[in-house]
């Protein structure tokens, strides 16, 4: 059977260029968002989700005092999982921290390039700039940790459940909290 004689499948093909073509999830997106907002409401994540591009002053990344560019916190609060697998190991500067998690219930209104820290047209930041995923515990009263993520590979996008999963892998350094602040 071919699918151009189903009526049933002739009005529904998927595209690929553009992906523009709105999709009854595609309408969905804003109410699951909404919906998802709900466990920032009533304090069911622990964990703030942020964006971070920062840039290098000594023109490569790496090099010179680093600041931050831009921060995106990544709404609705999706969920963290596998922060208890991040593992603390000795090494010869210190301990560091290794080990993956993973984020669901990113919203599918995102772009993989921005997830992925890509430039709008889809081309690599510049060399002196860095793009990172932050995460950080919400505790009262606590100093905040800022852990950094850089995406394991590539976001899956599941429009089943209006939804991006990315897997993170920890970075071998966090922000501290003597860092400069974003430009206003």
């Amino acid at each position: 059977m071919s699918c151009g004689g189903d009526p049933c499948l002739a009005g529904c093909p998927l595209t690929v260029s553009g992906g523009s073509r709105m999709t009854l999830m595609r309408s969905l997106i804003p109410c699951v968002d909404q919906a998802r907002n709900i466990h920032a409401c009533l304090g069911t994540r622990s964990y703030q989700v942020v964006l971070v591009r920062t840039k290098w002053s000594g023109g490569a990344r790496g090099k010179g005092t680093e600041s931050v560019l831009a921060e995106e916190q990544v709404l609705p609060v999706p969920l963290v999982e596998g922060m208890g697998g991040v593992q603390r190991t000795a090494r010869q500067q210190g301990l560091a921290e290794e080990g993956d998690v993973t984020v669901r219930e990113v919203s599918a209104r995102y772009t993989e390039d921005q997830l992925l820290g890509l430039n709008e047209n889809g081309s690599r930041i510049p060399k002196d700039e860095s793009f990172y995923w932050e995460i950080r515990a919400v505790a009262p009263g606590a100093p905040q940790v800022r852990r950094r993520f850089f995406p394991a590979a590539v976001p899956a996008l599941d429009m089943g459940k209006v939804q991006w999963v990315v897997r993170l892998a920890k970075a071998s350094d966090d922000r501290g909290r003597f860092f400069a602040e974003p430009r206003s």
